[in-house]
């Protein structure tokens, strides 16, 4: 029982709590309003960045200021998320920058204040927004604010050892016997896979999407693309129905004689020869060369495979025919990404075996023969790298440009020959080029019977490599620096050749040799070397064979 001094206290306790629960809910009222507002001005920033950021990419005016452009936009994705900028008490600025593409770090370059020039080094917008919140229940008032910096995105689709804007349907022979080879799983070949020279004309025109071929193949992930093995012979089926479903029935037509004449011995992964690193989806997106792809998959799903084409097509001066040795040491690798992004050529090893139209006469007493020539050329073409240093973002997106650092090692080229096959295909060392024995015979000789002809010759060429910047826009190829163009040439070879000649024992001069090989040397460079790197296969010799398919610079981020 309550004492009567004790009565009404119960009613003050409560009072009290009631007070405090009230000052609770007040409390936590105004501060759920104030995360609310903070919350929602930062939505407002990182939408406006968004935004501004595209007057550094796809959207930039050159009429305006890039500062003034970046304002404008900031202030028009503000306005449409109804973020009143000029109300008392809002504020809305931005700032140029740059974001490190490996850091994240922000640095400002200009404050856009009225009548400031904006930087052209800037990648990156940051923009910053305040406005006050009054208190419901509390007394005063607080500022919320926010800050969102997005940086532009941009991605290039870049390849090296390619030259599909040179390859010419008159060097189709040599393709289609190629691929053919590559699609049989390597060996000795002598036939082609019938693709005509207007068939090849058409798939060096044609584009495909990746993400369309992906379907058709039933990949759907990264994991996928990286490590599900796919038949050359499947993916040119699949190629095949999606140029179909595009209306390209000629392509398709070609796509499936490519694959009629290919067996399922040659495998690949997509990763093989496909950065993967940006994710499915921007992969997915990309469109590529038809013709690049059958040959860059015809390369990858061989890797160390002996291929060896009998008469393989390409007219040289002063040759009959033209035999070649290949392996694939390395495939080349494509890529789609961001600055940062890197790709390599193929690095393969070839000889060429010339049948020379005219032979050598020798006469010994009173008897002269004909001895035909062999003349074989060895190259390992170099492997060559190139990273996306700089992407120029302009507007219309054909002003925009795409810088790409290459190195390319020195190689050599000989006239010599690599015996036996399998040292082609050893990738644990280099093989040994021996002398190019260019006739080894026995003539019958009236009076001496069978006389034993031998003929050697060995020489070498070394080409220096290439190491430079070089700046394309999209949809365009560049060369620099390889055998067979810019004044790099098989010329000179036929100045230190070392010949030697026997016949029966006795050894003669090579005078009359020389005055064989040399027109030959000085022509392998223009009709062979420049002719086979012109092929869609990523082999390149010494150079930078550069293609840069397309720049996106519609891609926005934020990191900030």
């Amino acid at each position: 029982m309550l004492r009567r001094d004790e009565h009404g206290a119960v009613i003050i306790i409560t009072a009290i709590s009631m007070l405090m629960i009230l000052s609770a809910v007040a409390l936590a009222v105004d501060i759920g309003d104030l995360v609310w507002r903070k919350r929602q001005i930062q939505g407002v920033v990182d939408l406006a960045s968004l935004d501004a950021v595209r007057a550094l990419s796809d959207q930039r005016d050159a009429s305006q200021d890039r500062c003034a452009q970046a304002v404008t936009l900031a202030q028009q994705s503000a306005s449409r998320n109804n973020f009143d900028y000029s109300a008392s008490g809002f504020s809305l600025s931005v700032q140029l920058g740059t974001v490190d593409p490996t850091t994240k770090a922000w640095s400002m370059l200009t404050d856009c204040v009225p009548n400031a020039v904006g930087s052209a080094a800037a990648n990156a917008v940051k923009v910053i927004a305040s406005r006050p919140v009054l208190f419901s229940w509390l007394p005063g008032s607080d500022n919320v604010l926010g800050t969102g910096i997005a940086t532009t995105n941009a991605k290039a689709d870049i390849a090296m050892g390619t030259w599909l804007a040179k390859f010419s349907t008159s060097n189709s022979t040599p393709l289609d016997k190629l691929l053919f080879c590559m699609g049989t799983g390597g060996g000795t070949c002598s036939s082609g896979t019938g693709v005509t020279a207007l068939g090849y004309g058409g798939l060096v025109g044609a584009t495909i999407n990746y993400g369309d071929l992906f379907t058709q193949l039933n990949l759907g992930t990264t994991t996928q693309l990286a490590n599900t093995q796919i038949t050359y012979k499947s993916m040119l089926l699949a190629a095949a129905s999606v140029m179909t479903a595009k209306g390209d029935v000629a392509s398709a037509s070609a796509l499936n004689t490519l694959a009629l004449s290919a067996n399922s011995t040659p495998t690949f992964k997509f990763g093989d020869f496909l950065d993967l690193s940006s994710g499915y989806g921007s992969v997915a997106a990309v469109n590529t060369n038809l013709l690049d792809l059958i040959g860059a998959t015809g390369e990858v799903a061989n890797p160390s495979n002996f291929i060896e084409v009998d008469n393989l097509g390409i007219a040289v001066p002063g040759v009959s025919t033209v035999n070649m040795k290949l392996s694939v040491i390395e495939a080349p690798k494509h890529a789609y990404g961001p600055v940062g992004t890197s790709v390599h050529t193929a690095q393969v090893r070839a000889e060429f075996d010339l049948n020379l139209i005219q032979t050598v006469k020798l006469c010994l007493v009173l008897a002269c023969v004909n001895v035909p020539l062999t003349l074989k050329l060895y190259v390992e073409s170099a492997a060559g790298d190139g990273t996306l240093t700089n992407i120029f973002c302009g507007n219309p997106n054909t002003s925009s440009t795409a810088t790409v650092h290459v190195t390319t090692s020195a190689v050599t080229i000989y006239v010599g020959e690599v015996t036996p096959n399998s040292a082609f295909t050893n990738t644990q060392s280099p093989p040994t080029v021996k002398p190019n024995t260019l006739a080894d015979t026995s003539v019958s000789v009236a009076g001496l019977g069978l006389v034993h002809v031998t003929i050697g010759a060995s020489g070498s060429l070394p080409v220096s490599g290439f190491d430079g910047s070089v700046t394309m826009g999209p949809g365009n190829y560049t060369r620099n620096n390889s055998v067979g163009s810019a004044g790099v040439t098989t010329d000179s070879l036929a100045n230190n050749l070392n010949i030697t000649t026997s016949l029966g024992g006795l050894s003669i001069s090579g005078g009359s040799i020389l005055s064989i090989l040399t027109p030959v040397l000085q022509a392998a460079d223009t009709y062979l070397l420049n002719i086979v790197s012109t092929l869609p296969l990523g082999i390149q010799f010494a150079g930078a064979d550069l293609w840069n398919s397309q720049i996106d610079c519609g891609g926005r981020k934020l990191v900030g």
